[in-house]
């Protein structure tokens, strides 16, 4: 029995040695619940189905966002220093994907262009994301382990954010 919404495009049955066949087209990205019930021609009813749940997700994540922060601590050591003092800086990323959600983050820091080697890079590593309704983000510090007493950082951050269904969108921060 069909509802009065149907978020799919019917095709055409095809019948062959008394199997039938039915190709559906779904109309956009949503969540799915799909079910079967039926007649043979003797008007028996089916057995019961259990429902089959799939997503339909073509879209990219939207909404992609970095925000960095300091700690107190830091910021009084980078005053008292004079802004000789190279604090950690955490980053928060994060997107939205409202039909299959956010599922991790592939991140870099890159050096900016003709800054010296006592600058230090970290490529694509992958984070998982957290959170709930289709939201997700993560946090991660720079310099992680790439920075030592004697490196710094001076470039830009970028990100990759993937939705469940394996769809991507970047953002790079200048």
């Amino acid at each position: 029995d069909r509802t009065a919404w149907t978020p799919y495009k019917e095709g055409t049955w095809r019948n062959e040695n008394d199997t039938y066949e039915l190709t559906l087209t779904f109309a956009g990205d949503a969540n799915y619940t799909f079910a079967v019930k039926y007649k043979d021609l003797a008007t028996n009813e089916s057995a019961a189905y259990t429902p089959d749940a799939f997503t339909v997700d073509k879209t990219p994540p939207t909404g992609l966002s970095i925000s960095y922060s300091e700690s107190v601590l830091e910021t009084v050591l980078d005053a008292i220093s004079f802004g000789f003092y190279n604090a950690k800086v955490t980053v928060t990323i994060g997107a939205t994907d409202a039909t299959s959600g956010v599922s991790s983050f592939v991140y870099s820091y890159l050096n900016a262009s003709g800054v010296s080697s006592v600058n230090a890079q970290l490529a694509d590593q992958t984070i998982a994301a957290s959170g709930s309704n289709g939201s997700g983000t993560a946090t991660f510090t720079i310099p992680k382990d790439a920075l030592t007493s004697t490196t710094q950082f001076n470039g830009t951050v970028n990100f990759r954010a993937i939705d469940r269904s394996k769809n991507e969108a970047s953002l790079q921060d200048s």
